[in-house]
């Protein structure tokens, strides 16, 4: 292989590895980079955990898939990233606990809900990480 093709394709991977991790962090200088979006901000026990109570308490609206059915919207995929992408965790979490589930909202405990948003965003790729979502987790879901 002709240095010039070493150069061009050390670049290429380079620049591939960048674009990939540009939506996980900010700007070194930022203290809260780790914490700037939703990804590493959940263990995958508190998912096992949120997606068995979201089996009991929002499955029977939103599916099993999560993929919703009128009038409940969907939790996994595109549509719920474009709308809650630049939303805080700490919004979508207080969002489900004034509305949901369906005619008894605020009925599960605050962790519950916690554990509920961390199975969402596994479902929606969002990697896990080793500390799990609670009252002063700060990230947003991108």
């Amino acid at each position: 292989m002709s240095l010039l093709r070493k150069c061009s394709l050390s670049i290429v991977l380079f620049v591939g590895g960048w674009a990939a991790d540009i939506h996980q962090s900010v700007a070194s200088d930022d203290p809260d980079a780790a914490k700037t979006t939703a990804v590493r901000l959940y263990t995958s026990e508190q998912a096992k955990r949120g997606a068995r109570l979201y089996t009991a308490a929002c499955a029977i609206c939103h599916r099993e898939d999560m993929a919703g059915r009128e009038p409940a919207p969907e939790l996994a995929g595109e549509t719920f990233m474009s709308k809650w992408s630049g939303h805080s965790v700490k919004e979508l979490v207080d969002r489900t606990r004034t509305t949901m589930p369906f005619g008894k909202p605020a009925s599960l405990t605050e962790q519950e809900y916690w554990d509920i948003v961390a199975a969402v965003l596994e479902a929606n790729d969002l990697a896990a990480g080793a500390t799990e979502l609670g009252g002063e987790t700060r990230g947003e879901i991108r």
